[in-house]
């Protein structure tokens, strides 16, 4: 090689690693305001905060619980994994959880600008795509949001993905196969995002890798997707058993088919309006259900249509166009709401992989027709800088509220209408604050927007049920229920409620119930113990707190009931450990202290 040839190589080496680093700097910066931010009550509970199998750090114990666990309705070992290590790093101390996932989003920025830039060998249009995915305000949820590291993970095992198909593309080879099915078994591990993968890839073989350029090659292309649509059909039934475990994928009764439609094509272009206008941004996007306009459905799926339609009329002029709009469509398939999880309309955070694809379209799209002159080519840099500053501006603005959880269900309840579950999310803040006015107020006023709402009903239950007063809050959990009957949390409360009253025959027979429906819910498996060892059924006890402490294992009330248990079904042997275990946890236990006592009086 000549040293002119050396020192060209050497030029883009540094041009592609300062690239990298801008991206990663700007991406930094614009969410180190999450750097200040503390847990929410919105999943961060369940995730890290109250999760004691968590809160032990990374084990191989804890690792083997993470590859089967269906925990939160979700299938995501990789992710909560992350969280594991966290703990062990950083204890519960936030800024070094929100550290985490700021690094690994500026890592998979970086990612995708090493993807586009191999695939396309454009540094100068891969750098700006790479630059809006990092700087823009919908990344927020995904970032700022601890719960949502599953994102942040996905995307970046996912690019690396796209990086090692470019690689193998160049070159085939088993290794190199090998090496890039790994890299998306390890996305789909962190989230089940990529599931749309072989359709994916065969849009990158049409562009920018122009594969099908070659003659007859569609058959092999093809074969080459299947075990990768083996992956993500394996991976796509775990998820669905885990949702489907923990009854989180909605109703026909509550969400019907045209609702769902409906619904689905109005997200499409919610998601494109608030990538160009990023304002009124929210955690929760309250659904309609069956008063989601049919109006508004058909015109926004007409307009659907004639999109794709337009896009792939431009497949051989802007191959750009039409693989960044279907790439777009594709991705966004598994939770545009066909299959309801959850009660959202829409999710900022859903829009962090399929984004990119608008990102390509536009960013290759407008290059494509400016003029090829130095006046115009200065001008589109001035312009693509001036957007990207505004976004990293509006990133970080965003970012500040998710100081707190009021904060932003605070920002929620501003950018949203008629959010009844934002308000009584916040009434919930309140109440944990000790502001029971305050709570009891904003619950009246989701009342007064939905006065139908079971979930405010059975917020109104329990709050009255917090400040001890189970008689007054059993009126509040029957209307919840007579609201709706597959409300859980209402009918636990309630069962709670009865039993505090001694009707604990009723109280069981609801805690039953939901046990029937989730047979892993931690809540109604602890309360319904407690019910049944004051009731001398030892048995169902030990059995009801069991499933307690295989979910987690530092959970000490549970290890502490299920002791008792074996205590009174005559095997004291077996309780003491549990009993030393439960004070190792909580060294002041009392009613740990006092069966060791028992057991034990000589020591």
């Amino acid at each position: 090689m000549t040293d002119h040839g050396s020192h060209r190589i050497e030029r883009r080496v540094l041009r592609l690693t300062a690239a990298c680093a801008v991206v990663a700097v700007a991406g930094f910066a614009a969410f180190s305001p999450a750097l200040r931010a503390g847990f929410t009550n919105w999943d961060d509970t369940l995730y890290v905060t109250e999760n004691s199998r968590i809160q032990q750090g990374l084990t191989i114990q804890n690792a083997a619980w993470a590859l089967t666990a269906r925990h939160v309705s979700n299938w995501h070992p990789l992710a909560w994994m992350s969280h594991m290590t966290d703990v062990s790093l950083f204890g519960l101390n936030p800024a070094g959880h929100h550290l985490t996932s700021i690094v690994i989003h500026c890592a998979a920025a970086v990612m995708l600008l090493l993807f586009l830039h191999r695939a396309t060998g454009d540094l100068p249009k891969s750098l700006l795509v790479a630059g809006l995915f990092a700087l823009h305000p919908l990344r927020v949820e995904s970032v700022a949001w601890v719960a949502e590291r599953k994102d942040v993970l996905s995307a970046f095992f996912g690019f690396a993905w796209l990086w090692a198909y470019a690689v193998y593309a160049e070159k085939p080879s088993a290794g190199r196969y090998a090496g890039m099915a790994g890299l998306l078994a390890l996305s789909l591990m962190s989230k089940p995002m990529l599931v749309t993968a072989p359709f994916l890839l065969l849009l990158v073989d049409y562009w920018p890798l122009r594969r099908f350029d070659s003659p007859g090659v569609t058959r092999k292309l093809l074969l080459e997707k299947l075990p990768l649509l083996a992956l993500v059909c394996g991976v796509s039934v775990l998820a669905f058993i885990a949702q489907r475990s923990g009854a989180s994928v909605g109703t026909f009764e509550v969400y019907p088919l045209p609702a769902r439609l409906w619904n689905a094509a109005i997200a499409y272009w919610m998601y494109v309006w608030k990538t160009i206008w990023p304002a009124n941004l929210a955690l929760f996007y309250p659904h309609r259900g069956a008063a989601t306009s049919a109006t508004a459905g058909v015109i926004a799926a007409t307009g659907l249509g004639t999109a794709t339609v337009a896009a792939v009329a431009l497949r051989r002029r802007a191959p750009f166009v039409t693989v960044g709009w279907l790439w777009y469509l594709g991705l966004l398939v598994p939770v545009i709401g066909l299959v309801q999880i959850g009660q959202q309309a829409y999710a900022d955070r859903y829009t962090y992989l399929p984004s990119v694809g608008l990102y390509m379209a536009a960013v290759w799209g407008v290059a494509a027709v400016i003029p090829r002159n130095a006046v115009a080519k200065k001008a589109a840099v001035a312009i693509s800088a001036a957007i990207l500053a505004a976004l990293a501006v509006a990133t970080a603005a965003q970012a500040v509220h998710w100081r707190n959880s009021e904060t932003i269900w605070r920002k929620t309840v501003a950018s949203t209408d008629k959010n009844t579950l934002a308000l009584v999310t916040l009434a919930n803040v309140f109440q944990q604050q000790g502001r029971a006015e305050e709570a009891w107020q904003t619950l009246e006023r989701a009342l007064e927007i939905d006065p139908g709402n079971s979930t405010t009903y059975g917020n109104f239950g329990r709050f009255k049920l917090d400040e001890g007063k189970p008689q007054e809050a059993v009126p509040f959990l029957d209307e919840a229920l007579r609201l709706r009957p597959s409300n859980k949390l209402a009918r636990i409360n309630l069962g709670i409620a009865l039993c505090s009253l001694g009707r604990v025959e009723e109280g069981t027979r609801h805690l039953r119930e939901v046990l029937q429906i989730d047979p892993a819910n931690l809540e109604a498996n602890y309360n319904l113990g407690v019910a049944v060892l004051a009731q001398k059924r030892y048995d169902e006890a030990a059995g009801c707190f069991v499933a307690v402490i295989e979910a987690t294992p530092g959970d000490v009330p549970a290890r502490v009931g299920y002791a008792a248990s074996l205590v009174h079904l005559g095997k004291p042997a077996e309780a003491i450990p549990q009993f030393q275990e439960a004070l190792r946890l909580d060294p002041q236990n009392a009613d740990a202290l006092a069966y060791l006592r028992q057991l034990n009086p000589n020591k």
